[in-house]
């Protein structure tokens, strides 16, 4: 038995540590936040309604389309995790995400007033202010909280504070896990191990051996939940932590048998009453995929009508230029790994069949109106017939060539989960300078990261953000030839 004492932690006590007054806390810290956001969204009101007429003296009216656009905004940023802890870690995709999720409370209000025929009743110059405002506001606070919640972090706040009961084994484990990936949210204050003296001290952390320890560093060190790692099969120690526990306004939490560090975190399901842990989903469900069928369709079908005209002087010039057929047909690796015929304007000479090779700088296959075509991936624009035909989206994975395809699956791990979703005329890697040619392994694992990273957080606000940045990577592209 380990005789030990953690930060001045005294067992003799009898008495229970008494919790500060008020405690900063993740819940706190979301609680706060949302009691900001609905101040700012009201003061931008008001400020807006100075800059537009002159006064602060609101007219009655206008406080409705306030408060319901206080309400929306707040459920908005909670349903786009918003006010998440993880969400200040991550400042930048984080804003991109507030603007979309003020962008839907402005539409939801526009769809209000002109569904019931109000909105003459008010100003668009307050309107389209206020919006401004409050957006520029709450952006602040946000950047505001990140700063402080970050410094918080790194003194060691802001976490929950645990106990640790179990097996070595398991502790060990776990203990591996959380000051690996989850210290700035996770706070060990002791741990207290079935065989204490096998594992001495873990990661800093006091062990405590006997389970007889229980009540005392329960009621002495005031934990926010208890965490047991067992076997489900050791009924017995895990039914004793529970009734040693039942005194104490506590959480405490059995953690599942560790499958690997790659299935942590992973959903936790049931099937007629059994519990089983989801190790892998579908990208898509099947209400996102009709969704994202519906905006392919749509935009695709929209786009070439647009660009009509475009493609019949491109086909011109691409029969005075060189002789061949205006398009280029290659197979392409797309949803599943099926394969497709993809379909581009032929930027090269007609050669006669021959392995594939990529495209390179200085190719001299390239034609004089194929190298136009390519630097400004104008050549891509007959993949919106892919679209239509259902072999491609318009945002996704880029499709590979079958045999390159084929070299990287034996080379990469998890590359084949880039199937999982239908390929893309643009995507993700490629807005972030992801694209063109693959020199060494180390530049396909890179888009692969990018690959992976959309497949896994798909929504149709990310697909209409890449949409939207395409435009200007095409336009300034350096790594298209």
């Amino acid at each position: 038995m380990l005789n030990a004492s953690q930060e001045g932690i005294d067992l003799s006590r009898s008495k229970r540590v008494q919790p500060a007054v008020i405690r900063w806390t993740p819940r706190t810290i979301e609680i706060m936040a949302m009691i900001g956001d609905a101040v700012i969204m009201l003061g931008s009101a008001f400020v807006a309604f100075l800059i537009r007429f002159g006064d602060l003296d609101m007219p009655s009216g206008y406080l409705f389309p306030v408060a319901l656009a206080i309400m929306l905004s707040l459920n908005i940023f909670r349903w786009r995790r918003l006010y998440d802890i993880d969400s200040y870690a991550h400042r930048t995709p984080q804003l991109f995400r507030l603007l979309g999720a003020q962008a839907m409370v402005a539409t939801i209000l526009l769809a209000i007033g002109f569904g019931s025929k109000t909105s003459a009743d008010f100003s668009r110059v307050w309107f389209l202010s206020w919006m401004l405002i409050g957006f520029v506001g709450i952006a602040l606070s946000f950047l505001l909280r990140a700063a402080l919640v970050r410094a918080a972090q790194a003194k060691g706040m802001l976490r929950d504070r645990v106990l640790l009961v179990g097996d070595p084994e398991r502790i060990g484990s776990f203990m591996g896990w959380l000051f690996g990936k989850s210290q700035r949210r996770i706070s060990v204050l002791g741990v207290i191990a079935t065989e204490g003296d096998s594992l001495e001290r873990s990661h800093g952390c006091d062990v405590y051996s006997g389970l007889h320890h229980l009540p005392r560093l329960a009621e002495d060190l005031g934990p926010d939940r208890v965490i047991l790692l067992f076997n489900w099969r050791e009924q017995e120690d895990i039914n004793a932590c529970v009734r040693a526990l039942r005194g104490l306004a506590l959480d405490v939490e059995l953690v599942l048998p560790r499958l690997g560090n790659a299935w942590v975190g992973r959903p936790i399901k049931t099937l007629d009453g059994l519990l089983a842990m989801n190790l892998m989903r579908a990208p898509l469900s099947s209400e996102a995929h009709l969704i994202k069928r519906i905006e392919d369709y749509v935009l695709a079908g929209i786009l070439l009508l647009l660009v009509s005209p475009l493609f019949l002087l491109i086909a011109a010039l691409i029969k005075l230029d060189s002789p061949g057929p205006v398009f280029y047909l290659q197979k392409r690796a797309g949803f599943q790994k099926r394969e497709f015929s993809i379909f581009k304007f032929r930027t090269m000479r007609v050669e006669e069949a021959a392995a594939f090779r990529q495209a390179t700088r200085d190719d001299n296959r390239v034609t004089r109106i194929g190298r136009i075509l390519r630097a400004t991936s104008i050549d891509e624009l007959p993949q919106l017939i892919n679209v239509l035909r259902g072999d491609m989206s318009l945002v996704g994975p880029r499709p590979h060539e079958v045999s390159m395809n084929a070299d990287y699956a034996g080379r990469i791990d998890d590359y084949l989960v880039r199937h999982g979703i239908k390929p893309g005329i643009t995507g993700w890697a490629q807005v972030n300078g992801a694209r063109g040619e693959t020199r060494t392994l180390q530049d396909m694992e890179r888009r692969l990261r990018y690959d992976l990273a959309y497949v896994d957080n798909w929504s149709l606000w990310l697909d209409l953000q890449i949409l939207l940045r395409t435009a200007g990577v095409f336009l300034f592209q350096k790594n298209a030839y």
